[in-house]
């Protein structure tokens, strides 16, 4: 009867010891890429679909699962971006609705991988890939185009995974609003 009872046990402890580790995604920190003068009295629209609001990176390994909410950070940066071009901004769920907006632009997040070190001291990488479509006040289409940023930082050990993770993940954010300063800008400030 004891033997049974032992790998029971052990399987038990193994089903039922999984975690989840959440990590926190810090807020773009990419300075205010144009001085007040320089933004359009326009007003311009911001598409969150639930897709956006719920993007997230996660991953199993060993029976714990990895995972970090990015829904938020790309909105708040979206937003930020978006106020550094125009004096308002709107958030919208769809296309449409507000007579005003000269342009409304919706991100939405397509894809993010990791890859990771064997080994504490090497490095991780996330990439995600974030398509950009504007449309015009008429739902003409001014732009579509995909992003490719990435974030690249220490794996770290048991005691500083998260906060080197918390870091890689903030260099992927910038990375993204940087990329997206430079496409959508031109596009955008042409108005």
């Amino acid at each position: 009867m004891m033997r049974f009872v032992r790998p029971a046990a052990v399987m038990a402890a193994l089903l039922l010891g999984a975690c989840t580790h959440t990590f926190e995604v810090p807020q773009s920190t990419l300075a205010k890429s144009a001085a007040t003068a320089e933004r359009s009295d326009a007003v311009a629209a911001l598409v969150v679909t639930p897709d956006l609001r719920a993007a997230k990176w996660s991953e199993s390994m060993m029976g714990d699962t990895f995972e970090a909410p990015l829904g938020d950070a790309l909105i708040a940066g979206a937003k930020q971006l978006l106020l550094d071009m125009f004096s308002t901004v709107e958030v919208v769920p769809t296309p449409g609705g507000i007579p005003n907006a000269l342009y409304y632009v919706a991100p939405t997040m397509l894809r993010i991988e990791h890859t990771q070190a064997a080994w504490a001291f090497g490095e991780q990488v996330f990439t995600m890939a974030v398509e950009w479509r504007v449309t015009d006040r008429d739902g003409q289409t001014v732009l579509v185009d995909t992003i490719i940023s990435e974030g690249r930082g220490r794996q770290g050990n048991v005691f500083t995974y998260k906060g080197d993770t918390k870091t890689t993940l903030g260099r992927l954010i910038n990375d993204t609003f940087a990329k997206a300063e430079g496409k959508l800008s031109p596009v955008l400030r042409h108005s």
